[in-house]
């Protein structure tokens, strides 16, 4: 077993809750019951905060099965990739729009995973 990519698995599953129970709280529900968005705008947010908890846990699946199977390299090569890039978005998100990195803590969430990733892959 490759303990740096069950290592990814995990924090990856630990991101998947915290975007589900704590998102789930202080996002979706509000962003639900906002009432100065129209039903598209609303529902399509919706439904992408959905596609992110969906993308999660299969991160957390795959990484699983990649670290006991060495015939998984390209799996995990894909998800590490996915992380940086989700770690590095966020970054330069916040960079651009010059938002509080405290408000959007995505990158501290993606960033561990990656790194597990890339220990995992060398």
């Amino acid at each position: 077993m490759n303990t740096w990519l069950a290592a990814a698995a995990v924090a990856s599953l630990a991101t998947a809750l915290i975007h589900i129970l704590a998102g789930g709280r202080h996002i979706a529900r509000p962003l639900m019951e906002a009432g100065d968005l129209t039903t598209v705008p609303k529902h399509t947010q919706y439904y992408c905060w959905h596609i992110v908890s969906i993308v999660l846990l299969a991160m957390a699946g795959g990484y699983a099965y990649g670290s006991t199977a060495p015939e998984a390299m390209a799996l995990n090569v894909m998800l590490t990739g996915l992380a940086a890039s989700f770690a590095l978005w966020n970054i330069a998100l916040i960079l651009w729009k010059r938002l509080d990195p405290k408000h959007m803590i995505q990158w501290a969430l993606f960033l561990p995973i990656t790194l597990l990733g890339l220990a995992g892959l060398i």
